[in-house]
């Protein structure tokens, strides 16, 4: 194990020992002998315990229920609970002489301390959850009286109150739909519907409901369509890195093959074709860049294009330095002739394999940064799963 490597698990194992550490004191209930109590509403809390006797250890389970109200505190919260009736069950209403909305009837109050069961005397117009049932009623409205029975620890009372109800106030659109309820309920002996010309003075008019599906396609095929450019492009990009990586790994052996042959005493042109040969003769059906483009290369030089212009193609093609200045190197040889161009292959080889040496160790060197990430969220996962447990049960 490497030393940056030794370095991060005991990094981590430090952090975890002082989440253990953390976790024991934020947990730890006991003082003095007791136990604290969760306060109303906080539940029961349950602990297992060491007890300890003589040289005897014990292992013991503590249910602690949550403290209960006392009479006092029980009766100052129900009558906070009256108070907060009044401030909320008229919802959108004015008062309760002209209730015409929906209100509301919670089933506890003072954030859970106080239990409320609700009766209506006339449930036939207004349901238990508050909304009406019955959408038209006489002019004069309707008296109802509510009574709600509130409960605190051992504290009961009734509380109820009388409310004053209209027909409700409606929205545009139930108004029109109940409009049509009446034109339908009135023709049903007719072989058509006569639907509602006029609401609150004020014309309809009736048309069927434009389909937005065709619209809809339309829009979808230009998108559909960009997207699947965008998909080309970026298959055509990682096409293009993996290609551009698989000819920088290939450079520093397809340039001391070379030179080994060129060494040897063949002409570049010789060489070029020995290991085309060799390439396309091979048992593997794996494609390699690099010599597919040198078997194109060898290809042009056969149909008479010329040694120099299909070596500056060869490099054109591979668009990459390393092979721009290996298409030179070999065109220069056209030139001044043979003489140190073997060892000039071999230091290029030599000097391409510690380029690649290099990358190779900086890839490593990417590759322990991006195992950081999950490395530190792991943390963070089992921070949580130590820390959050301990911070509720000292709640």
């Amino acid at each position: 194990m490497k030393y940056k490597e030794k370095k991060k698990v005991f990094m981590i194992l430090l952090l975890l020992t002082i989440a253990l550490v953390l976790r024991g004191i934020l947990t730890s209930d006991i003082k003095d002998g007791e136990i604290s109590r969760n306060e109303p509403g906080g539940g029961e809390k349950e602990r297992t315990l060491e007890a300890k006797v003589g040289e005897n250890k014990y292992e013991i389970k503590i249910e602690a229920w949550e403290r209960q109200y006392t009479k006092k505190e029980a009766k100052k919260n129900i009558e906070k609970a009256k108070k907060e009736i009044e401030q909320i069950f008229l919802g959108k209403n004015d008062s309760l002489d002209h209730v015409n909305q929906k209100v509301i009837m919670k089933t506890d109050y003072q954030e859970g301390a106080v239990k409320a069961e609700w009766s209506l005397d006339r449930y036939d117009i207004i349901d238990s959850t508050g909304n009406f049932i019955k959408t038209e009623l006489p002019k004069n409205g309707i008296l109802i009286e509510a009574r709600v029975r509130l409960l605190c620890a051992e504290v009961v009372e009734e509380y109820q109150f009388v409310f004053h109800v209209y027909s409700p106030k409606l929205s545009m659109e139930k108004q029109i739909e109940r409009a049509v309820r009446k034109e339908e309920e009135k023709s049903r002996t007719e072989t058509t519907l006569k639907l509602p010309k006029k609401i609150r003075g004020e014309k309809i008019i009736w048309k069927e409901k434009t389909s937005h599906s065709i619209l809809l396609v339309l829009l979808l095929g230009p998108v559909i369509a960009v997207l699947f450019k965008i998909r080309g492009i970026e298959e055509e990009r990682k096409k293009k890195k993996k290609r551009e990586a698989e000819l920088i790994l290939s450079y520093p052996q397809f340039v001391m093959t070379l030179a080994l042959l060129i060494g040897a005493g063949m002409s570049v042109s010789k060489a070029w074709e020995r290991m085309s040969k060799r390439y396309k003769t091979r048992d593997s059906e794996k494609r390699i860049e690099v010599y597919e483009e040198l078997c194109f290369t060898w290809n042009e030089i056969q149909d008479g294009i010329g040694e120099r212009i299909a070596y500056e193609n060869f490099g054109r093609r591979c668009a990459l330095p390393q092979y721009k200045k290996l298409a030179s190197i070999l065109t220069q040889n056209l030139k001044k002739g043979m003489a140190g161009i073997a060892e000039l292959l071999t230091r290029e080889a030599e000097f391409a394999q510690e380029q690649r040496k290099n990358m190779a160790k900086k890839l490593g060197e990417e590759a322990g940064t991006k195992l950081l990430l999950p490395m530190m969220l792991m943390l963070a996962i089992i921070m949580v799963i130590i820390v959050v447990p301990a911070v509720i049960s000292f709640q």
